[in-house]
């Protein structure tokens, strides 16, 4: 069983994005019963995608939860913000959330290397990213 290890969230909105970024923080609080901690919330230009800026934030908390689990509670936030696929395809992302670390395990490798996934994280761990780039 994992214990309390370190869980680090990507959160993405380009509609209604105010809104649906604070409603999804409220979501994971109420979904995750450890303390979350966010970084600021960023306006980035999309990447990959046409459409709207996003914006964007980080959370971090502790889980025992399995992959399993929390991906599955992170797909019921994003249903309960209005992502739908129907929407994605027309490029309008009411809320999208990865994981970008559980357990000590990295996640959607290519968005730790994104500017502003960087700026991010030293926001949050500024002694530990900096030195050790150990997350």
């Amino acid at each position: 069983m994992i214990r309390n290890r370190l869980l680090i969230l990507a959160i993405g909105s380009n509609s209604h994005s105010w809104n649906n970024v604070r409603h999804a923080k409220r979501l994971i609080q109420q979904s995750f019963p450890s303390l979350v901690v966010y970084s600021s919330t960023i306006l980035t230009e999309p990447i990959g995608i046409g459409g709207k800026n996003f914006r964007n934030c980080l959370a971090t908390m502790t889980t025992d939860l399995s992959l399993e689990e929390v991906t599955q509670r992170i797909k019921r936030i994003e249903a309960e913000c209005g992502n739908t696929t129907e929407k994605r395809t027309r490029n309008t992302i009411e809320m999208d959330i990865d994981i970008l670390l559980h357990a000590g395990r990295r996640h959607h490798q290519n968005d730790w290397q994104r500017p502003y996934i960087q700026q991010l994280l030293r926001e949050l761990f500024p002694k530990n990213y900096i030195k050790k780039q150990s997350l």
